[in-house]
């Protein structure tokens, strides 16, 4: 069975003010899928329940057709769950391969397996070169591959990443999307929730546009961008296919 990340009619309110309003998605085995919406749109929430920080005032999380809804966030980490938070920050003064050996000492692997599973992690995502670099040197963009890089420390089968492209110029944003697919092509499962939409548009061939926590337009680049509710909530009006 294909393994698959699904939620139905997710609701969640601050406060007396809704974050989400019955949102249901689902995300398969080697899919890329987008969520965009402005700030306040309800992405983080959205990506706070799923991954159980937060708890859902209704609707249902499933993983592989079974209900994780009220599983904490370990649990469902333990399933192959993984999620990279917008400010996640690694120790500046410890290489890039000593904050991965530091999560990877968690792992029940002895000194070799642990040694071969910094390897492993170190050649998926393309930083081989940055090992024994300071994580302090290291540029916006290659400190939030480091970060990605660490989520794949317990081999996710779904990777959830909160606005992964903030404030990265062009090359760091096509350096990480190549990551992404190069993950999509083992079967690794990429939701991205970010307000850089060009940047989720060129990559994610299903996008996901929320708007006061509704989903108010789905499916690819082209009908996102022309469907009438996005462009007005988000694009703009004038916006074009």
């Amino acid at each position: 069975m294909t393994a698959r990340l699904r939620c139905e009619g997710l609701r969640k309110a601050w406060h007396g003010r809704g974050a989400l309003a019955c949102v249901s998605l689902g995300l398969s085995a080697g899919e890329i899928v987008g969520v965009l919406g402005a700030n306040g749109a309800g992405k983080t929430t959205l990506l706070h329940c799923l991954t159980g920080l937060v708890r859902p005032d209704a609707g249902a999380i499933l993983l592989d057709g079974e209900d994780v809804t009220a599983e904490p966030v370990h649990r469902r980490c333990a399933r192959g769950l993984g999620f990279l938070p917008q400010d996640s920050r690694s120790f500046e003064e410890l290489t890039v391969a000593d904050n991965l050996r530091g999560l990877i000492a968690y792992q029940r692997l002895d000194r070799a397996g642990r040694e071969r599973r910094l390897q492993e992690v170190l050649d998926r995502s393309g930083l081989g070169a940055l090992a024994a670099r300071t994580w302090g040197t290291l540029s916006g963009g290659e400190q939030r591959l480091v970060e990605i890089a660490k989520t794949l420390v317990r081999q996710p089968r779904w990777l959830l990443l909160d606005e992964p492209f903030a404030a990265l110029d062009p090359m760091a944003t096509a350096a990480i999307s190549a990551l992404l697919r190069r993950l999509q092509g083992l079967g690794v499962a990429v939701l991205i929730a970010d307000h850089r939409f060009e940047a989720v548009l060129a990559l994610a061939p299903r996008v996901v546009m929320l708007h006061h926590g509704a989903v108010v337009a789905e499916g690819d680049a082209a009908t996102v961008r022309s469907d009438a509710v996005a462009r007005a909530a988000y694009f703009g009006a004038e916006a074009r296919p």
